[in-house]
């Protein structure tokens, strides 16, 4: 490509659930959120084709967007929540995701001047090309005896003529991968290793139905551990490597 894609903000928007539809809470992390309490941040995008022009979206899709989202957050709350961490203060309190009324979560929408079939192909790409994709969290405040984390952010990217990237990004204390980015190599990147070597394959293991008693479908945060397969590299980097990788 001639240049480099540029990343245009087109709007930055607060959503919060109505008026009068949550009011005041506080939800203390559990012992599984409050193990990925100093993780990075869990990001991932979606991509859907909208072969139409960025005026139509503005006009006529990002209003209804908007309003399904708003009314959405009153069932799923934590998401425009704050996370509340104490300081120290002698007393040991409990990290909270903290509700109150007018709490909104951060919307931006973007253009960017990339071809969508080139970032959905089958095909190498420069993982730069994503980084835009994805938003950030905001700013962690600090007050007098606690400081507050955002925990939940989307963006809307047009990428014209051809498609839409929702990018989120989540703190893990909010939730875990277990519907999403779940495997990954030990390998580092550009790293050669010969065909006999051994390699560790990582996978995100729910265990929500492992527990005994087991957690309730409705459970909302954490609830993941890490499962580690050592195999051979000439099998993992064969035709059906991530199948062989997965299945015990």
């Amino acid at each position: 490509m001639a240049s480099d894609p540029i990343l245009t903000i087109i709007e930055h928007s607060q959503i919060s659930p109505p008026l009068a539809t949550v009011g005041p809470r506080s939800l203390p992390l559990t012992f599984f959120d409050i193990t990925w309490l100093l993780f990075p941040p869990v990001r991932h995008i979606f991509f859907y084709h909208f072969p139409h022009s960025k005026s139509h979206f503005i006009q006529t899709i990002l209003p209804n967007l908007k309003h399904s989202l708003s009314l959405t957050l009153q069932h799923f709350f934590p998401f425009v929540r704050k996370l509340i961490v104490f300081n120290d203060s002698g007393e040991i309190r409990k990290p909270e995701i903290r509700h109150l009324e007018g709490d909104s979560l951060a919307l931006t929408i973007a253009e960017f001047d990339l071809d969508f079939d080139h970032l959905i192909a089958h095909h190498p790409r420069k993982c730069e090309y994503f980084y835009p994709l994805v938003p950030r969290l905001g700013t962690t405040v600090k007050v007098s005896d606690y400081i507050t984390i955002p925990l939940f952010s989307i963006q809307m990217t047009i990428l014209p003529g051809s498609g839409i990237a929702i990018g989120m990004t989540n703190h893990h204390s909010l939730g875990d991968a277990s519907t999403r980015y779940i495997a990954k190599s030990l390998v580092k990147m550009g790293e050669k290793k010969g065909d006999d070597e051994l390699e560790q394959f990582i996978l995100s293991v729910d265990c929500r139905s492992r527990l005994d008693p087991p957690i309730l479908g409705n459970y909302f945060g954490n609830c993941g551990a890490p499962c580690i397969v050592t195999i051979e590299c000439v099998v993992l980097s064969g035709v059906k490597g991530f199948g062989n990788g997965i299945v015990p």
